[in-house]
Parts: structure tokens; C-alpha cells; sequence
């Protein structure tokens, strides 16, 4: 399972795909079913991608207490179920008001439209300084929805600062907002 995350974070699908499905032939985890979907869709495959996917659903029984805080994150990462995702993450923050509540309320926030109540659920997940690339970048995105090209910016940098390769697709997203790709004379009209 651990070499399936490093072998994704490096954007090598395969391998990940090939340590994910010996990981799971052992123990079978949600998050390394994720790992496997996601894997899968970056190769273009959206019916092996959708299979993992359901299986990490059926995997992960309704818990009564608590989120599984992994797994609404890789469902908001993905833009799926986001209103069910908020309603839990409001629910969490409630029992469990730690800065990964706070981050996760941002995210689901941002995913539904909420940037304003974005802002300041993300303020609170960067309230003790933590030096987590995730919720940094979430940060900027949230920032960046909100105009505040400044802050955006700052905060995508201190990303990248912490863990260039943090996650599969948002270190590249970072750069994206950093680094807007110029238009070319072709591109001009």
C-alpha cells in the first residue's frame, strides 16, 4: 500500500497499479481501492476506474461515528458526491473541529460553490501552521476562486516549498495557477 502512494505521487500508473492490487490481495483497504481508481482514470480506463471505485464504496461500511476523512477527500478530489461530502463534513466539525475537519470543510466548500464560507474554514485549517502541502494548496485554490491572486499565489508556494509531489495531479494544478501558460501569436486573435 505504501509503495502504491509513492508510485502515484510520482505519476507512475502502472506501478501503482500493480502494488495497489497486491495490497489488496492481502488486506483490503478503501484508500488503496481509491488509489487504484484514480489510477486507472489517469490511464483512461473509466470502467476499470468506476469498478475500483465501487468497490471502495461497498468496502467502507456506514459508519455511525465519525468520517473517513481519506475517503471524502479523494471523492471531493474527483468532484464526486460533493453535497453528500459537505453535509458530513458539517456534521464532523461539530465532533471533531481539528485543522483536517477544517480543511475538509474548505475543500467540500470550494467544490460546491462556497468560496466565501471557503475562506474562512480554510483560515481555520491553517490556524496552528502546520506544514502540510494539502492544505496549502487547498488554501490557494480556495484563495484563487476568490480572487485574491496574491494570497493565491503565497500559498501554492508554500505547497510546493513542503512537498513538491505531494499528490498525483495538484502539485501540477499549483503550477498551473502560478505558471498560466502564455499565449502564443497563433493563439492571438
Amino acid at each position: 500500500d505504501g509503495m502504491a502512494r509513492v508510485a502515484i505521487t510520482r505519476g507512475r500508473w502502472r506501478d501503482a497499479i500493480d502494488l495497489g492490487e497486491r495490497a489488496t490481495a492481502r488486506t483490503l483497504d478503501p484508500v488503496t481501492l481509491g488509489i487504484l481508481s484514480l489510477s486507472w482514470e489517469m490511464l483512461g480506463d473509466s470502467a476499470r476506474s468506476a469498478a475500483y471505485d465501487r468497490a471502495m464504496d461497498l468496502a467502507l461500511p456506514q459508519q455511525p461515528v465519525g468520517l473517513d476523512r481519506q475517503r471524502a477527500m479523494l471523492r471531493l478530489d474527483r468532484g464526486r458526491d460533493v453535497a453528500a461530502v459537505l453535509a458530513k463534513a458539517r456534521e464532523e466539525i461539530r465532533t471533531r473541529p481539528d485543522i483536517y475537519a477544517w480543511d475538509l470543510l474548505a475543500w467540500a466548500l470550494y467544490r460546491s460553490g462556497d468560496v466565501t464560507e471557503a475562506l474562512d474554514a480554510s483560515a481555520k485549517a491553517l490556524a496552528m501552521n502546520t506544514r502540510d502541502a494539502t492544505l496549502y494548496f487547498h488554501a490557494g485554490m480556495i484563495a484563487a476562486a476568490a480572487g485574491d491572486t496574491v494570497l493565491a499565489r503565497r500559498r501554492l508556494r508554500q505547497a510546493l516549498a513542503i512537498n513538491p509531489r505531494w499528490h498525483p495531479s495538484q502539485p501540477d494544478e499549483a503550477r498551473t495557477v502560478l505558471y498560466p501558460p502564455t499565449r502564443s501569436s497563433a493563439q492571438v486573435d
